[in-house]
């Protein structure tokens, strides 16, 4: 039932990223991508490989729907190979079971690996987008203004989960 009710949040995510988030316009530094909610929230245990996969998948859907040739594919894996490592250098992997969130993990260690992966994801997107160092300042920005909105709202839908 918990995976069921998994796969229709991420269902959920993917929907409103491609449908409304995309769609946004806030002031043109800001490009929220909320659909990384679905990787940081992965369960465990997941064999490394499994969560890779997932993750690659899942970023070629977002690619699909926004033009953007493979830079969210590369993102999402990159994130989820990065992932496990980080789980276990911020906190004992062996006491967790299940979905990965703030109650199991703890505030401040969700938190950590939040920020962590959200701007490791945002990096990626942003510096493959540009391509380019001729405009830095600008691309720096948009990382920094998008990965804190979308840390927002990661930070948002965990609060409300607990409720």
């Amino acid at each position: 039932m918990k995976q069921f009710r998994y796969i229709i949040f991420g269902l959920v995510l993917l929907f409103l990223q491609v449908f409304l988030v995309d769609n946004l316009h806030i002031g043109g530094f800001c490009h929220p991508y909320i659909y990384i909610l679905i990787l940081l929230n992965l369960p465990i245990p997941i064999a490394r490989y499994k969560e890779i996969l997932v993750a690659t998948l899942i970023g070629l859907l977002i690619d699909i729907f926004s033009n953007s040739l493979g830079v969210h594919m590369f993102a999402c894996a990159t994130m989820g190979f990065v992932r496990a490592t980080l789980l276990r250098n911020i906190s004992d992997i062996d006491r967790i079971n299940g979905e990965v969130n703030g109650i199991v993990l703890g505030k401040i260690e969700y938190l950590q690996l939040s920020t962590i992966l959200v701007f490791v994801h945002h990096t990626l997107v942003f510096l493959l987008e540009a391509f380019s160092f001729q405009h830095f300042a600008y691309t720096l920005l948009e990382i920094i203004i998008s990965g804190l909105v979308t840390l927002l709202f990661v930070v948002g839908v965990d609060f409300l989960k607990r409720k």
